[in-house]
Protein backbone atom coordinates (compact mmCIF):
# COMPACT_ATOMS: atom_id res chain seq x y z
CA UNK A 1 0.00 0.00 0.00
CA UNK A 2 2.83 2.36 0.87
CA UNK A 3 4.31 1.93 -2.62
CA UNK A 4 0.98 2.42 -4.41
CA UNK A 5 -0.27 5.43 -2.43
CA UNK A 6 2.42 6.71 -0.07
CA UNK A 7 0.36 9.75 1.00
CA UNK A 8 -2.69 7.72 2.05
CA UNK A 9 -3.02 7.32 5.80
CA UNK A 10 -3.81 4.01 7.47
CA UNK A 11 -6.97 5.47 9.03
CA UNK A 12 -8.26 6.28 5.53
CA UNK A 13 -7.69 2.69 4.47
CA UNK A 14 -9.63 1.33 7.46
CA UNK A 15 -12.49 3.81 7.02
CA UNK A 16 -12.74 2.83 3.36
CA UNK A 17 -12.80 -0.88 4.24
CA UNK A 18 -15.59 -0.26 6.77
CA UNK A 19 -17.59 1.68 4.17
CA UNK A 20 -17.11 -1.10 1.60
CA UNK A 21 -18.30 -3.59 4.24
CA UNK A 22 -21.43 -1.52 4.94
CA UNK A 23 -22.13 -1.31 1.21
CA UNK A 24 -21.72 -5.12 0.98
CA UNK A 25 -18.92 -4.80 -1.57
CA UNK A 26 -16.59 -6.75 0.74
CA UNK A 27 -17.13 -9.14 3.64
CA UNK A 28 -15.23 -8.61 6.88
CA UNK A 29 -14.04 -11.89 8.34
CA UNK A 30 -12.41 -12.69 11.67
CA UNK A 31 -11.31 -16.23 12.47
CA UNK A 32 -10.93 -15.60 16.20
CA UNK A 33 -7.29 -14.55 15.99
CA UNK A 34 -8.01 -10.83 16.30
CA UNK A 35 -7.07 -10.15 12.67
CA UNK A 36 -9.74 -8.81 10.32
CA UNK A 37 -9.64 -10.00 6.74
CA UNK A 38 -11.67 -8.73 3.83
CA UNK A 39 -13.05 -10.75 0.92
CA UNK A 40 -14.47 -9.18 -2.20
CA UNK A 41 -18.10 -10.22 -2.70
CA UNK A 42 -18.61 -11.88 -6.04
CA UNK A 43 -21.48 -10.40 -8.03
CA UNK A 44 -24.35 -12.84 -8.31
CA UNK A 45 -22.84 -15.26 -5.80
CA UNK A 46 -25.57 -16.88 -3.75
CA UNK A 47 -23.41 -17.62 -0.75
CA UNK A 48 -20.29 -16.73 1.07
CA UNK A 49 -17.49 -19.21 0.47
CA UNK A 50 -16.01 -21.46 3.15
CA UNK A 51 -12.56 -21.38 4.75
CA UNK A 52 -9.98 -23.85 6.03
CA UNK A 53 -7.90 -22.24 8.80
CA UNK A 54 -4.66 -23.88 9.94
CA UNK A 55 -4.24 -23.73 13.72
CA UNK A 56 -0.46 -24.16 13.38
CA UNK A 57 0.65 -21.56 10.80
CA UNK A 58 -2.53 -19.47 10.45
CA UNK A 59 -2.89 -20.05 6.72
CA UNK A 60 -6.38 -19.62 5.26
CA UNK A 61 -7.61 -21.55 2.24
CA UNK A 62 -10.87 -20.74 0.48
CA UNK A 63 -13.39 -23.33 -0.69
CA UNK A 64 -15.51 -21.86 -3.47
CA UNK A 65 -17.95 -24.76 -3.87
CA UNK A 66 -21.21 -24.61 -1.94
CA UNK A 67 -21.01 -27.86 0.00
CA UNK A 68 -24.15 -27.25 2.06
CA UNK A 69 -26.92 -27.17 -0.55
CA UNK A 70 -28.53 -30.36 0.82
CA UNK A 71 -28.39 -29.06 4.40
CA UNK A 72 -29.93 -25.74 3.33
CA UNK A 73 -32.77 -27.55 1.57
CA UNK A 74 -33.54 -29.58 4.72
CA UNK A 75 -33.55 -26.43 6.88
CA UNK A 76 -35.76 -24.55 4.43
CA UNK A 77 -38.24 -27.44 4.14
CA UNK A 78 -38.39 -28.47 7.80
CA UNK A 79 -38.27 -25.07 9.49
CA UNK A 80 -39.68 -22.92 6.66
CA UNK A 81 -36.62 -20.73 7.02
CA UNK A 82 -35.37 -18.86 3.96
CA UNK A 83 -31.57 -18.95 4.06
CA UNK A 84 -29.86 -15.91 2.60
CA UNK A 85 -26.27 -16.74 3.47
CA UNK A 86 -24.08 -18.88 5.67
CA UNK A 87 -20.46 -18.94 6.81
CA UNK A 88 -18.50 -22.05 7.56
CA UNK A 89 -14.94 -22.25 8.85
CA UNK A 90 -13.06 -25.48 9.38
CA UNK A 91 -10.13 -25.30 11.79
CA UNK A 92 -7.37 -27.88 11.67
CA UNK A 93 -3.85 -28.57 10.43
CA UNK A 94 -2.89 -27.79 6.81
CA UNK A 95 -1.01 -30.22 4.57
CA UNK A 96 2.27 -28.30 4.88
CA UNK A 97 2.17 -28.33 8.69
CA UNK A 98 1.23 -32.03 8.70
CA UNK A 99 4.32 -32.75 6.58
CA UNK A 100 6.53 -30.77 8.97
CA UNK A 101 5.33 -32.70 12.03
CA UNK A 102 5.99 -36.06 10.32
CA UNK A 103 9.69 -35.21 9.90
Amino acid sequence: MKNLAPDTGLATVYRTLELLTELRVVDKINFGDGVSRYDLRKEGAKHFHHHLVCLECGSVEEIQEDLLEDVEKIIEDRWHFMIKDHRLTFQGICADCKKKTKK
